[in-house]
């Protein structure tokens, strides 16, 4: 776990057994697709997207909160 929380990779166990599948995977569109194209617009790539590199954690208040995380691979685009 890091401080984003546990990796798409360790929800996938969850969410196999869950009917909310789909509802997740939307929402961590609707929060990472916009944190991607803010990179873009700063004229940035981040280079290494996959499951393993955004992380899902349960807020306070109950809602999912989703993180993209190691920016190593980030590079400026063309």
């Amino acid at each position: 776990m890091t401080h984003g929380g546990d990796c798409l990779e360790s929800w996938a166990e969850r969410l196999r057994l869950r009917q909310n599948r789909i509802s997740f995977m939307v929402e961590m569109l609707r929060q990472i697709l916009p944190a991607v194209s803010y990179l873009h617009t700063l004229g940035y790539s981040h280079g290494d997207l996959k499951p393993e590199n955004i992380c899902a954690r349960t807020s306070y208040e109950r809602n999912l909160k989703f993180t993209l995380i190691d920016f190593g691979m980030c590079q400026k685009l063309p």
